[in-house]
């Protein structure tokens, strides 16, 4: 029976059982959102305004009725609409990757990249970590593909396909002749050893780390292990990439014929792959190569010690502002999410830095990280400027369908006119609950860092429904203006505990808790009780 055939099967059986399946579908719909995030608007900001009367025809008689709805409902509807979409296009059943134009477009030829593993799981993470935990069994399932690409450039372990098709395999020139960005963009398999970490911290599911997680995190060791070159006894390199920047083709640099050297963004996360895997490897007492640690620590990191700002490859001189070349960002991804080798004063110069030379058409990804930046910054009116970037921009239609950039004339290629973009969706989500709720994960716990006092535009609170600690026990966060707020069923009751940066220790139960910033010092941390 041919694949069409069974297609046309399927769905004649189905129509004979459309009520039933249209039951299951309400169903399976109403438990899903028994989590998300409810948006609650401020009282100036209700989400519908008082209807304006006019006399347009100006005969003295008012005969038109204008409704009109707010920001707050604007940005309410933004986070369900990208919600809804990214659950549309993942299962907690089914191990598939998820290309940026979902499943009910062809856009991007159904192509999945790093913004799967950096976008889209870390959104669904807190509330769906089985949606999550199938986003990275589709990298454990591409695992032998992964390893055939390596194979065909001459190295070790798995490197997985800048864009990949189903079961991982390479949809470009990966067959070892070299090439454009499909076979040189290779920070997509460090990519994948972060989305393993960022799920092991935020689920503590051992049994997973051990039977998918450390195959996958061996193996991309291996492949950065044979990818190094060893400049000298002290610093080693990644020669001949294409950065994140992919905006680096110009004459500078000739990236997308011959690669740049010692990318940034590539090289952190070889490193962050290659000390990841000894530790999961010492953990279970797995054989482990000695080689990696030391590899991570040769490796160089590109480091302006005199302004205290990454640079993005060797010999890489930023053009200054206002000329944009920076399309999407790869230093600030060192600090959200990756929170690499930063601190507040490296953070501050590599936002002003690279934040006004980034290219303003790609609001989708690169919005949503300027944002949360910032808001790590305390510039809480650059960090709604980028939230009103990632908002508003390149989202058109009352159902908030996303495009990777604006359309316009002057936009060239086949991006101006691909018909979703999830991306931007996981990426608007993050900026909610990881910028202004202020969720992270640590080796150590589940832990909420606000900026207090403030929180999305014309909001009076977010509030976080069922997140899930260990991916088990869920309970409700909500943050205002002036505190925060928990409360978690009967059957939770007195299982998780909150601590605050002072040591301080309350119990989350079925009767709210309220917090006020004054009395608290953060970040608070929220772990099974003792």
């Amino acid at each position: 029976m041919t694949v069409t055939l069974e297609a046309i099967n399927r769905f004649d059986e189905a129509i004979t059982k459309r009520n039933v399946l249209f039951q299951e579908h309400v169903h399976a719909w109403k438990k899903l959102w028994t989590s998300g995030i409810d948006i609650e608007p401020s009282e100036d900001h209700p989400f519908v305004l008082p209807k304006i009367i006019m006399d347009t025809d100006k005969n003295h008689q008012n005969d038109t009725v204008i409704t009109t709805f707010s920001r707050s409902l604007d940005i309410a509807q933004h986070v369900n609409s990208s919600m809804y979409y990214l659950l549309s296009s993942s299962r907690d059943d089914w191990p598939y990757g998820i290309s940026p134009g979902g499943l009910a477009s062809q856009s991007y030829s159904g192509a999945i990249f790093f913004d799967m593993d950096w976008y889209m799981m870390p959104a669904l993470l807190p509330f769906y970590p089985s949606h999550a935990a199938n986003i990275l069994r589709f990298r454990y399932n591409s695992l032998e593909e992964s390893k055939n690409i390596a194979k065909s450039f001459g190295y070790n372990g798995s490197m997985f396909a800048w864009t990949a098709s189903y079961f991982g395999r390479p949809q470009g020139c990966c067959d070892g002749k070299g090439g454009w960005e499909n076979c040189i963009e290779q920070h997509i398999t460090g990519d994948v050893a972060v989305a393993v970490q960022m799920y092991y911290y935020a689920t503590k599911d051992k049994l997973w780390l051990e039977n998918i997680g450390w195959p996958l995190l061996r193996d991309i060791a291996r492949f950065w292990s044979s990818r190094i070159t060893k400049t000298n006894n002290i610093t080693y390199s990644i020669n001949g990439v294409m950065p994140v920047d992919e905006w680096c083709d110009n004459t500078q640099s000739k990236c997308g014929d011959i690669g740049v050297n010692n990318a940034i963004q590539t090289n952190a996360v070889a490193v962050v792959s290659l000390i990841f895997a000894t530790e999961v490897g010492n953990m279970f007492g797995f054989d482990v190569d000695p080689e990696w640690i030391q590899t991570a620590k040769k490796l160089k990191l590109n480091f302006n010690s005199t302004t205290q700002t990454h640079i993005q490859w060797d010999n890489a001189v930023p053009p200054s502002s206002p000329h944009t070349y920076v399309c999407p960002e790869d230093v600030l991804y060192l600090t959200y999410p990756m929170n690499f080798n930063v601190t507040p004063e490296i953070i501050r110069n590599d936002a002003e830095t690279f934040i006004p030379i980034t290219c303003q058409e790609n609001a989708g990804m690169t919005g949503p990280i300027h944002s949360i930046v910032w808001l790590m910054l305390n510039e809480t009116l650059k960090a709604e400027g980028e939230f009103n970037r990632s908002l508003q921009a390149c989202t058109y239609g009352e159902f908030h369908v996303r495009n990777e950039v604006d359309i316009h004339e002057d936009i060239i290629g086949g991006h101006g006119f691909n018909t979703h973009f999830l991306t931007g969706d996981g990426g608007f989500i993050q900026v909610v609950m990881m910028g202004y709720a202020g969720l992270r994960y640590d080796e150590k716990s589940l832990l909420f860092n606000p900026l207090p006092g403030i929180i999305t535009p014309a909001t009076k609170s977010i509030r976080l429904r069922n997140i899930l600690v260990q991916g088990t026990y869920s309970f409700d966060y909500t943050i205002d203006e002036s505190a925060v707020h928990f409360i978690c069923s009967n059957l939770y009751e007195n299982i998780l505990c909150i601590t605050d940066n002072d040591n301080n220790q309350w119990k989350i139960t079925s009767n709210e808790l309220s917090l006020k910033f004054q009395d608290i010092q953060l970040p608070i941390r929220i772990n099974l009780c003792n």
